[in-house]
């Protein structure tokens, strides 16, 4: 096991020019002050002090502007990150009072390391390369956003965690070990408008999406304080105890899922005013801190060299005024601009049925469990997703593109999801990762489950779809699309997390509605149709949808264009099909 390093490290992403302060180069008593400064915090946090390197001085240009610098450092090995101390000090290098040192991670290449930097309210910068770093996991992503509702804004902050390869493996070759539950997660979210005193309503505007139910959330400990907020989490007891019976890459794949927290709060233009730069930006900081407790004690987690590491997250900014604006770095949605270039709800509507599906046969498409169960809150795979529309193909769409070929590493001929994914791959509808692999045991996300309906469409969308947080995300103009075709919703709090598993009652009601499948009320049905346990309740927002989806039907439309059923049908032999 590699050695895991502790870091407290922020990333940024707007890169500015590098310019050197003037007059520092005969300052030896000034650097030496400021060293002992980061040394001093480098000691604190544990860092390695003999591969710490020389200090220097770095001038944003204005104050608030982000900057980066190009350090000179011999001591790393290139392509590895690197720890930078950094601390804000006025135009004669002396370090600020109130201002305390933090950690940002550099990468290294030819002997120089890269690092960028922003501090609200500051100019001039000293840098010094503590140590090489290896990453243990990150905030896989960091996103806000201000929307202006009358005078007022909504502020909203998303941060999707990711753990480590590295300490995945490590809990998986330890999973048995009890003092896992002694590893403490802390989250922390930090900028000049989340905090306890503008928002104490953070308190309560707090969600925390965990898929797998790894973690309890210590809600005691989870606050809005005056740098910010914090998030603490551990191992749930009851989801490690049953890990014993776990394989070991199933057990990886969902310690590496995304657990994602939002917070959401509203504040008046006039603070929010206060906190912009001059490019009207509010920068926000990430860090995911991993603590073993004893006692309230930091203690050494086994097998690894010391008690405490951050891990690295990336930053993103609010830009004022409600026009949405391409950031850098993350991809962006080019073209939208303009309020005109958003979706209303009067831009959306029902277009006809996909020509490669078959939306004449009402099929049962979902396939139940024993005991009489179909399990809607649970997750589906992306193998069963890929099994759903290789059901619904029209016959001769299935037959032209039909083959047990395709490129994934993952999947190869006689396992039983290989006909579907290597058909709907060769149709051009399902994608993998650049890994090469396809994941077909993976939980798929709502992003990645309307990114495959929406390329049954083809066009693309007309503006993009108003929530708060697809902004930048891979999956934007699909969202879009499948939002302008009424296949897809959100939250009413404005989300449409894109990241989050859908559950398979979710799936059905996609399917459903792509499909003009759609019974208005239980009158609707027929009373010899399959009734599932975990099913019986009509008043569940997914009763009929699930109805709908695992029972074989006959049907007529009704005046307002509803169906109603008039016969049940046989289920088709899709284990036959599929082979």
């Amino acid at each position: 096991m590699k050695t895991m390093k502790k870091l407290v490290s922020v990333f940024v992403i707007v890169c500015m020019t590098l310019a050197l302060f003037t007059g520092f180069a005969g300052a030896a008593g000034v650097a030496g002050a400021v060293q002992q400064t980061l040394k001093s915090a480098a000691a604190d946090k544990g860092f390695d002090l003999n591969s710490m390197d020389d200090v220097h001085f770095v001038d944003a240009g204005r104050e608030g502007d982000a900057v980066t610098a190009s350090l000179p450092h011999d001591l790393a090995v290139s392509g590895r990150s690197v720890a930078v101390a950094v601390v804000a000090v006025d135009k004669n290098g002396n370090a600020l009072a109130g201002h305390a040192p933090r950690f940002v991670l550099g990468t290294f290449s030819a002997g120089r390391v890269t690092v960028t930097y922003q501090e609200t309210g500051c100019r001039y910068f000293a840098m010094m390369p503590i140590q090489s770093f290896i990453e243990q996991g990150t905030i896989h992503r960091l996103t806000t956003d201000a929307n202006k509702v009358g005078s007022m804004y909504d502020i909203y902050v998303e941060a999707a965690l990711c753990m480590s390869d590295d300490l995945a493996e490590y809990v998986v070759v330890n999973k048995t070990d009890e003092r896992l539950l002694n590893m403490r997660f802390t989250c922390y979210l930090e900028n000049d408008v989340i905090n306890a005193g503008h928002n104490a309503e953070l308190n309560t505007n707090f969600h925390f999406e965990d898929p797998h139910g790894i973690y309890e959330l210590l809600e005691d400990e989870t606050y809005a304080t005056d740098g910010g907020l914090v998030i603490k989490y551990k191992l749930d007891r009851d989801t490690w105890a049953s890990w014993r019976y776990t394989g070991a890459a199933q057990l990886k794949e969902i310690l590496q899922t995304e657990v994602v927290m939002t917070c959401n709060a509203r504040e008046s233009e006039a603070t929010l005013r206060q906190a912009v730069n001059y490019d009207n930006e509010i920068w926000t900081y990430g860090t995911l801190e991993l603590t073993y407790e004893v006692n309230g004690v930091n203690r050494e987690i086994p097998a690894v060299s010391v008690e405490t590491f951050l891990l690295p997250a990336k930053m993103d900014y609010i830009v004022l005024d409600g026009e949405p604006t391409h950031v850098p770095g993350h991809g962006g949605v080019p073209g939208i601009d303009t309020e005109e270039d958003w979706l209303d709800e009067d831009d959306r509507a029902l277009p006809g049925i996909p020509a490669e599906l078959n939306g004449k046969d009402h099929v049962a498409y979902i396939i139940g469990y024993e005991g009489d169960v179909v399990r809607p809150n649970n997750n589906i795979t992306r193998a069963e997703v890929a099994t759903i529309f290789f059901r619904l193909l029209q016959e001769s769409v299935r037959d032209a593109y039909m083959t047990q070929d395709n490129d994934f590493s993952d999947v190869s001929e006689g396992q039983w999801f290989n006909c579907a994914i290597s058909t709907m791959s060769e149709l051009g509808v399902l994608k993998g990762y650049p890994d090469g692999t396809f994941r077909p045991n993976a939980p798929i996300t709502r992003a990645e489950f309307a990114a495959i309906a929406a390329r049954f469409d083809g066009r693309e969308p007309d503006g993009m779809a108003r929530f708060s947080d697809i902004r930048g995300h891979w999956g934007a103009e699909e969202i879009s699309r499948a939002y302008q075709n009424c296949w897809v919703d959100g939250y009413p709090d404005g989300t449409f997390r894109p990241d989050r598993d859908i559950t398979r009652a979710e799936a059905m009601t996609l399917v459903n509605r792509v499909l003009h499948r759609d019974p208005e009320s239980p009158e609707d049905l027929l009373p010899d149709m399959v009734i599932w346990n975990d099913n019986r309740d009509e008043d569940a927002w997914y009763y009929l949808a699930v109805q709908e989806a695992t029972n074989s039907h006959d049907y007529h439309r009704k005046s307002n264009s509803h169906e109603n059923w008039d016969t049940i049908e046989a289920v088709p032999d899709w284990a036959a099909l599929e082979k």
